[in-house]
C-alpha cells in the first residue's frame, strides 16, 4: 500500500533537527498524516542522556479503517563533543503486516560497524561523514547553519551503505495547524528512476524542527505529514496567527 510505504519512508528518512550550539536543543514533536480512510501518526523526540550524549526516537503508526497495520519504533545514540557528531548505535524495528528489525553497533576505534537485520549480520566499513537513518539528521541542521547547500551523507541502512543527498531550495512560510512558520525548504535528491520526490520544512525559528514533508509520486503529490504540536527545550511550539 502506497500511504503505508510512504510514512515508513517519512519516519526512516527524516527526524526532527537541531540548534548549532554547544548543547543541541532537546525535543518532543508529534506528527499526523490523512489520505482517506489510511492515517498515520509519529512522535519524534530527541533527548539528553548523559553530558556529552543524546537519544534521537521515532514512533510511528499506521492504520487503514481505524485497523493498524504496522508499528515502527526506532532509536539513535549520539555523542556529541567539542562539535562533532557521532553515531553509537541504532535500532529499529517494525510490526504488524511486516516483520523487520534492524541494530547497528558502532566500533569507531576499529573504523567499523556491526550491521545486524532479519536476514543475518555483515560488517560496513565507517567512511568519513556516516550516519544511520536518524542521526545523519542532526548532520543536516549543523552543515546548514555552516551555510552549505548541498548536503551528502554515508548512510548505514538494511542493506549496507548508501549516500543519501539533500538540496536547499530556499525559504518559505508554510501554514500548519500550529500556525504559520518560516522555514527552510530542503530536498531529497533521488535517483530519476524512482520517479519520487521528497521534501520537507525546518523551522528557522524553533532550532529547526520538522514542520512538514510532502511525497511525491510520478508528479502526484502523494501523502504529507504534519506537525500537530510539541515542545522545544520544554516551551511549546507556537506559531504565527493572522
Amino acid at each position: 500500500m502506497r500511504f503505508n510505504s510512504l510514512c515508513i519512508g517519512f519516519l526512516f528518512i527524516f527526524a526532527s533537527l537541531t540548534s548549532n550550539s554547544e548543547e543541541l536543543a532537546t525535543y518532543s514533536i508529534n506528527y499526523r498524516a490523512q489520505s482517506g480512510l489510511a492515517a498515520a501518526s509519529a512522535k519524534r523526540s530527541l533527548t539528553k542522556i548523559a553530558d556529552d550524549s543524546y537519544e534521537l526516537t521515532n514512533r510511528l503508526s499506521i492504520a487503514l479503517g481505524g485497523q493498524l497495520l504496522a508499528e515502527i519504533d526506532e532509536e539513535s545514540q549520539i555523542s556529541w563533543e567539542n562539535n562533532l557528531l557521532r553515531p553509537i548505535l541504532y535500532n529499529s524495528e517494525q510490526t504488524g503486516l511486516n516483520q523487520e528489525t534492524i541494530a547497528v553497533m558502532y566500533d569507531w576505534d576499529q573504523s567499523v560497524a556491526r550491521l545486524s537485520t532479519s536476514d543475518g549480520i555483515s560488517s560496513v566499513d565507517l567512511k568519513e561523514n556516516t550516519f544511520d537513518q536518524l542521526s545523519h539528521q542532526l548532520a543536516i541542521r549543523q552543515d546548514f547553519n555552516k551555510d552549505i547547500r548541498l548536503f551528502s551523507y554515508n548512510v548505514i541502512n538494511n542493506s549496507g551503505l548508501q549516500e543519501y543527498k539533500y538540496n536547499v531550495i530556499g525559504e518559505e512560510t508554510i501554514q500548519t495547524p500550529l500556525g504559520s512558520f518560516e522555514s527552510v525548504k530542503i530536498e531529497r535528491t533521488e535517483p530519476v528512476r524512482t520517479n519520487r520526490s521528497t521534501v520537507f520544512w525546518l523551522s528557522t525559528d524553533w532550532a529547526g524542527v520538522l514542520l512538514q514533508i510532502e511525497q511525491i509520486f510520478n508528479g502526484s503529490l502523494a501523502v504529507t505529514l504534519k506537525i500537530q504540536g510539541g515542545v522545544v527545550n520544554e516551551q511549546p511550539i507556537i506559531g504565527k496567527t493572522d
